[in-house]
């Protein structure tokens, strides 16, 4: 299945219909999106943060992961504000404690 939103403009999506987007509804996975922003956390040992558009545009879902990989906070499909607060010292203390993650 193609994907229908490579190298569209934003205003492409205001018809599109996410429901079957490859990357929400892997089977073995769910988010494609979410399983990669908390592997990369985790690997990095830093907090991501990650917007999407709302539906109807797309599907929602904004979130944040902590540098273990942990959801912070993830939205739902509506449009709206979704806040993060990253522990900074945590995430230090982990860079700090856990060299070997981020570090070749």
């Amino acid at each position: 299945m193609e994907w229908a939103h490579r190298n569209e403009p934003a205003s492409a999506f205001s018809e599109c219909d996410c429901a079957e987007c490859p990357l929400t509804t892997d089977r073995a996975v769910g988010d494609v999106r979410i399983a990669q922003a908390r592997g990369r956390a985790f690997e990095t040992a830093i907090g991501i943060a990650v917007a999407n558009y709302p539906a109807p545009c797309c599907d929602g879902h904004s979130f944040a992961v902590d540098a273990y990989g942990g959801i912070i906070v993830l939205a739902d499909a509506s449009p709206g504000l979704v806040l993060a607060t990253f522990d900074l010292a945590a995430i230090r203390r982990t860079r700090d404690e856990e060299r070997f993650r981020w570090q070749i």
